[in-house]
């Protein structure tokens, strides 16, 4: 710029007084949005870029917008339970990372645009989250690396009662359930309930809820569960849910069971296959009304316990473990992808031998098995806790 124009600016800017103010004013902004930006990037820094699945994506914004309404990004802050204290914590290093980059990305795009009025507005957004995030990503700071087992969790260290892991699941609610509870809740559905013969179905074989499904993930035609009835003795064929379409694990699971130990639940279903030349299917349209309508039965025989499918599941593999002895009958009729898997379940004291008329299991693969060193450590803290040499490996 040549001397006259700066000359002629300075007048045109002595003239202008407000012009003056205007652009003062605009540096001023600038300069703060300089400020904050780099506040901003000093705390995206101090938290890892992960890859993480749509749907944890969506858990964890549903998750941060609530702890937002609640006035406290502290993942602390009414979470009782330690899984609940866990997915507020990622929530909060997955979303906060991700709005700042977001909102700067935005303030500098306002910046450039010479749009200072919304730079103005973005700025303010950015200051009033940058200030609820500093205190809780302090609290609990995100790792850029695996914890090892020295890190005490903030979670460990807070004061007052903290409830115990899988307290309330359905493993360990068995104990607390009358005997027949399951014929009682069947025989408290409704006739006319469209879920009333799944039910039954539950009473007799560990089914899970989406393998009554009627169609699939994809939209295509599912085929449900297969009830054979043969000489005394029905069959509860599925193809297990995790297991992608027999592709893996048990492929595809049965479990037989005798009529006449069955009680109503195992008469009423092989009337069904009698009428229908020997054999049905069964399938559902709504895994949900499944849930609802077991809810509502559990309520009107006065149940204390929540229940859900999944309840028959775990009672299931208890009477199998009682029947016969946790391993291969258990997994192959549970479909399991592997033998641990059952540890996840009813526990043999809360089962009945032969409970639901329980004869026999098969797959049509073997599940996983254990690897020796890991059966052996098993072995030998099954042995500690009793107090007695360890036996030798189970196989």
């Amino acid at each position: 710029m040549s001397a006259l124009s700066l000359a002629n600016a300075s007048r045109t800017l002595n003239a202008r007084p407000n012009m003056r103010r205007l652009l003062r004013g605009r540096q001023e902004i600038a300069m703060k949005a300089i400020t904050i930006l780099r506040r901003a990037a000093r705390i995206v820094a101090r938290i890892p870029e992960r890859k993480i699945a749509s749907n944890s994506q969506a858990v964890y914004e549903a998750t941060f917008e609530r702890m937002l309404a609640s006035g406290s990004l502290d993942p602390l802050a009414g979470s009782s339970s330690r899984d609940s204290y866990h997915v507020r914590r990622a929530a909060l290093h997955f979303v906060v990372r991700r709005r700042l980059i977001e909102l700067s990305g935005r303030i500098l795009k306002a910046g450039h645009r010479e749009d200072f009025p919304t730079l103005q507005a973005l700025l303010v957004d950015m200051v009033a989250l940058l200030d609820l995030v500093e205190g809780p990503l302090k609290a609990h700071p995100a790792f850029f690396s695996a914890p090892t087992f020295a890190t005490v969790s903030p979670w460990h260290l807070k004061e007052g009662a903290k409830p115990v892991r899988g307290a309330a699941s359905k493993r360990h609610s068995l104990g607390k359930l009358p005997h027949g509870w399951r014929e009682r809740v069947w025989e408290a559905v409704p006739a006319a309930s469209a879920y009333r013969d799944v039910v039954a179905a539950l009473c007799l074989c560990p089914a899970r809820p989406v393998e009554f499904a009627s169609t699939r993930d994809d939209g295509q035609p599912a085929l449900g569960v297969l009830v054979e009835n043969s000489e005394g003795y029905l069959a509860f064929t599925t193809t297990p849910a995790k297991s992608h379409g027999g592709k893996y694990g048990s492929g595809e699971s049965t479990v037989t069971v005798a009529i006449a130990e069955g009680g109503a639940p195992a008469e009423h279903l092989a009337k069904l296959c009698d009428a229908a030349g020997g054999a049905i299917r069964l399938k559902i349209d709504s895994t949900d009304a499944l849930r609802k309508a077991i809810s509502r039965a559990a309520k009107r025989i006065g149940l204390k316990v929540l229940i859900s499918p999944y309840s028959f599941r775990a009672q299931w593999v208890s009477d199998a473990k009682s029947t016969f002895g946790a391993g291969d009958a258990v997994a192959a009729g549970a479909g399991h992808i592997s033998l641990r898997s059952q540890s996840n379940y009813g526990r043999v004291e809360h089962g009945r031998r032969g409970g639901g008329g329980l004869v026999s299991t098969h797959a049509r693969r073997r599940a996983k098995q254990p690897t020796r060193p890991i059966r052996e450590r098993l072995d030998e803290l099954k042995a500690s806790r009793l107090g007695s040499v360890a036996p030798a490996p189970t196989w």
